[in-house]
Formats: C-alpha cells, structure tokens, sequence
C-alpha cells in the first residue's frame, strides 16, 4: 500500500479559501451600512439664515430630528427636515424658519439628533434581506469547494471509491 500526500489537495484548498475569504470580506463591509440605520446623537451644527438649509450627513432621516440650542431647550418646532433627492444625491435639509430668527437661532449653533439611513442603504426590506443571505451563500460555496477539492484531488476521494 502507498500512502500518497493531501499537500496539494491542502494547498489548493487553502489558496481557494483565502480567495473567497478576502472577496467575502469587502463584500461583508458593504454590507452593514446597506442594511442599517444609524443614530446621530447631539450634532453639533450651525444653523442657516432664515429661510435657507442646512444639510445634514445621510442619504435621508426617518423618525422625528430633535433640536436643541447649547442650553438644551427643545428648538424643533423652529426648524423643518426634509429628504432632498437632488440630481440623484440623496441628503437631509434642515430649514431655519422664521421663528427661529424671532427666538436668536439662526446661524447660531444647535445639537441635533436623529435617525438616518446612510449613503448606500437598501430601502426596500427584501432586498435587505436577500443582501445579508451574500455572505452566506458565500460561505457554503468555499465549504463546497473545500469539499470538492478534498474529494478531487485529496485522499478522502480514494477512500469514497474503494
């Protein structure tokens, strides 16, 4: 009986591995901002002039934005958010009403707080949903190369003929 090596059934393996391991892992980067929103908590940002915006970081914000002035008195009511697609640019606005002017706030400096979807992010649920089974479908396809090679090439498909 001779006994013949797996080293380039392991070789193989390893190189095939790393391969999908290092085009898994930018696509897995990708990821997480496709499919989650973010939380902006006291930013810090200087208002607009009455009747002129602001924008904010984030493809688009959902929820109620908070506002509040460096004391942390409630100043919402001032301001007005919108979701602006301009030539495909996808941005939050936020507009110092006059109000604000009457109250000292515009071009004063404010804490805002909101929840926002960053740039990139997947609007629709399924295709959230189907974007996270990436990864793993990449994961069962190195396994079934893993296999396939080990059966080709290594041992264990000698031991599954006889």
């Amino acid at each position: 009986m001779v006994f013949e090596s797996d080293g380039k059934a392991i070789m193989t393996v390893f190189l095939g591995a790393l391969i999908c391991v290092v085009l898994l892992g930018s696509v897995a980067d990708s990821l997480y901002p496709q499919t989650h929103e973010f939380s902006t908590a006291n930013l810090s940002t200087t208002t607009a002039a009455v009747n002129a915006t602001v924008t904010l970081p984030g493809r688009s914000y959902t929820g109620s934005p908070f506002v509040s002035n460096t004391s942390h008195h409630d100043c919402s009511a001032q301001f007005t958010f919108t979701n602006v697609i301009d030539a495909g640019d996808h941005k939050i606005t936020m507009k110092t009403l006059d109000t604000a002017a009457a109250n000292g706030l515009a071009s004063k400096l404010v804490n805002v707080t909101y929840t926002g979807q960053p740039d990139g992010y997947i609007s629709e649920s399924s295709s959230r949903s189907t974007a996270k089974l990436i990864t793993l479908f990449g994961a069962i396809a190195i396994l079934i190369f893993i296999i396939v090679v080990l059966i080709a090439q290594g041992s264990l498909g000698r031991l599954i003929r006889r």
